[in-house]
């Protein structure tokens, strides 16, 4: 029996031993992640077993979902989480033997992750940090923009949610990328974006340079497709981003 870690597109083979993960240098797997541990967890395998480990990490590990508590052994399929990164158990005679649908995976994994990251995240928004939550949410927000433009399904909870936190970071660090990202992600999931996220980007027009009025315009446009099906708020909704674009261009 041979054993591997699938971590995105990654099989990593685990030999017999002593297999560390963290972000510091000497970790078989080094993760660059805020929220995982110079050395976080740790893989055993001895013979036809394995075991995974919490080193006594600030953030914890689960398996399945399920905070770990105590070493424990871990099966084939078995989900293990270290800071926001989702590893899959593999066992078998070969990594391409096996079934697992990794892609589902991590993209329900980049959706569990998103609280714990929107809690930091908050904290550093509340003392006005924004280079700070950047470095937390920028990797999954551009993930799940990927994961939206790739047509994968995304839950309307976590999208509305990571255009929220777009348009907060436009407001804080005046980054024309999130601002852009708001109706980029918006435009490939055809939905419609929340009022008071379109109103909370009218604050940062004045003072953000590189804003590309093509992004609104294509959105601006996806909505009057619409627009004899629509309905008061959905036309108002229209009118404050027909509005946005105006105002981009003007400058």
């Amino acid at each position: 029996m041979k054993f591997w870690l699938r971590y995105e597109s990654h099989d990593l083979e685990l030999h017999q031993g002593r297999f560390c993960i963290g972000r510091g240098e000497d970790c078989q797997l080094a993760l660059d992640d805020p929220l995982v541990s110079r050395r976080h967890a740790a893989f055993t395998i001895v013979s036809d077993r394995v075991w995974v480990e919490d080193l006594d990490s600030c953030n914890g590990v689960s398996v399945n979902g399920k905070p770990l508590e105590s070493a424990r052994e871990v099966m084939h399929g078995d989900t293990v989480q270290v800071g926001s990164q989702r590893l899959t158990v593999v066992c078998a005679r070969h990594p391409q033997d096996t079934t697992i649908n990794q892609d589902a995976i991590s993209v329900r994994a980049r959706g569990d992750m998103f609280g714990v990251l929107a809690t930091l995240a908050d904290k550093s928004f509340a003392l006005g940090q924004g280079e700070e939550a950047e470095r937390i949410l920028a990797t999954h927000l551009n993930q799940l923009l990927a994961d939206v433009q790739a047509g994968r399904e995304i839950s309307p909870e976590v999208l509305e949610s990571g255009s929220r936190y777009a348009s907060k970071l436009a407001v804080l660090t005046q980054k024309a990328h999130w601002f852009n990202y708001v109706f980029e992600i918006y435009l490939a999931s055809e939905t419609r974006c929340p009022m008071d996220v379109v109103d909370a980007l009218y604050s940062v027009i004045p003072r953000m340079a590189g804003v590309d009025p093509s992004s609104v315009a294509k959105y601006t446009d996806r909505l009057r497709s619409d627009l004899d099906s629509m309905g008061p708020t959905d036309r108002f909704l229209l009118g404050r981003v027909e509005g946005l674009e105006r105002l981009i261009r003007l400058r």
